[in-house]
């Protein structure tokens, strides 16, 4: 990667509050939070930005492959009128986060926490999304 390049990671808010269930999943997603913190510091001097997205309740196709059904993930959606928005996210509603991260040359190490409530957080597996 260029210097001057921008590493942005997902993780899930799992890593913050993990739900009945998803200890293992919430562990991953906090080792990603580690991983950013660490991967910035290390690639400081080669002036490479790591930060990460950390996105709660989307709706995206990830529920059909994680074995939902329509039925169960409806049910889930739902819960999205109790986050402080109002409803469930969707790709285009956290999609500014990713483009903050590309864009802002002065964040680094950076966790930008989206849609998190108090109440039970579903797993969300972690996925790397690399912008140069």
């Amino acid at each position: 990667m260029k210097p001057g390049g921008s590493l942005t990671l997902t993780s899930g808010t799992a890593a913050l509050r993990p739900g009945k269930g998803a200890s293992i999943g919430g562990a991953l997603n906090g080792g990603v939070l580690t991983l950013t913190k660490g991967l910035a510091g290390e690639l400081s001097d080669k002036r490479i930005r790591v930060n990460t997205v950390v996105p709660g309740l989307v709706k995206t196709e990830l529920w059909d492959k994680l074995g939902q059904s329509k039925e169960q993930q409806d049910a889930l959606f739902e819960r999205g009128k109790q986050l402080p928005v109002g409803f469930t996210a969707t790709p285009e509603d956290i999609a500014e986060a990713y483009l903050y991260t590309a864009k802002a040359d002065y964040a680094t190490g950076t966790l930008i926490v989206i849609g998190k409530w108090s109440g039970h957080v579903s797993t969300v597996h972690s996925y790397i999304l690399m912008i140069l």
